[in-house]
């Protein structure tokens, strides 16, 4: 599920007018908030969060992003933005559980993605653009 994850995310990098986009990028919504679901199924009652392999984090907060863009853009009209939140919300929950200390790279990680959602909800221009990316170098 991470590996689809991660290659569903390319759909953000696809020319904005393309259908195929705007599918994989709705794809990518529904497998971010299939993995929350099972990751926090999987954690329900355990410490498997504080002791799972890096890949599983780095991948929940991949599903944080998208979900957060997603719920913030145009695109949220073809998606439940309410469980989206929720999802969200337990993502923040989850990676906190993955920090040792308050401000070590998972815990400030999960600082700066609470920052944006706030930053988002607060933006003003919600729903009017589409989802996006941008590259750096």
């Amino acid at each position: 599920m991470c590996a689809c994850l991660q290659l569903r995310t390319y759909y953000f990098f696809e020319a904005a007018t393309s259908e195929i986009r705007k599918r994989g990028i709705i794809d990518a919504y529904a497998t971010s908030m299939a993995y929350v679901n099972r990751l926090d199924h999987a954690s329900n009652g355990t410490n498997f969060l504080e002791i799972a392999p890096n890949h599983f984090p780095q991948a929940l907060a991949l599903a944080g992003i998208i979900i957060m863009k997603i719920i913030n853009s145009s695109y949220d009209r073809y998606v439940d933005a309410t469980s989206g939140t929720r999802a969200f919300n337990r993502t923040i929950s989850m990676l906190r559980k993955c920090s040792i200390e308050d401000n070590d790279l998972r815990g400030r990680g999960t600082k700066i993605l609470t920052q944006l959602w706030s930053l988002h909800q607060s933006a003003g221009r919600r729903g009017e653009q589409e989802p996006s990316l941008s590259r750096q170098g």
